[in-house]
């Protein structure tokens, strides 16, 4: 008598949620920066470790706009489990690897407040190789992004 052939996948949810700090520098211009939209989460979905293939996630995004002449720095840190020199999502069962494809810092001047030919969209979306995840365990993993927005 054989026994039945039980396929079993492990799916691992993962997200990258990002938050901002908006820093106020001391300027001689009477101006701002807001962020008018987002940070958007960065959403990788279900990984299947049995069919460990390399997934980008749906992009995030967020719009800054800064006031006339405002001289303007963003820039993104390590995360909450930055460890032998990458970002890794983490989770109670371990840790996958990840990137990020912005080239941040970002630096620049603001056109003025005002309408869309003045927004600064920063596009960020994170890339998990398949080789990373292959024996993660199942669960939920996640990893925190401070934006730093100085002017």
């Amino acid at each position: 008598m054989s026994l039945p052939n039980i396929n079993r996948t492990r799916e691992i949810a993962a997200a990258l949620v990002l938050s901002v700090a908006l820093l106020t520098g001391v300027s001689a211009l009477a101006a701002t920066c807001r962020i008018s939209g987002g940070p958007d989460p960065l959403i990788f979905g279900a990984l299947d470790p049995a069919n460990a293939v390399n997934v980008t996630s749906l992009p995030g995004a967020m719009v800054l706009n800064c006031g006339d002449g405002l001289p303007y720095s963003i820039s993104i840190d390590n995360g909450l489990s930055f460890a032998a020199g990458k970002r890794r999502l983490s989770s109670a069962a371990g840790f996958i690897p990840y990137t990020i494809s912005n080239a941040l810092p970002i630096t620049g001047v603001g056109i003025g407040a005002g309408g869309p030919s003045s927004d600064i969209v920063i596009d960020l979306t994170g890339a998990i190789n398949g080789t990373d995840y292959i024996n993660a365990a199942p669960g939920t993993y996640s990893d925190t992004l401070v934006i730093t927005v100085s002017f």
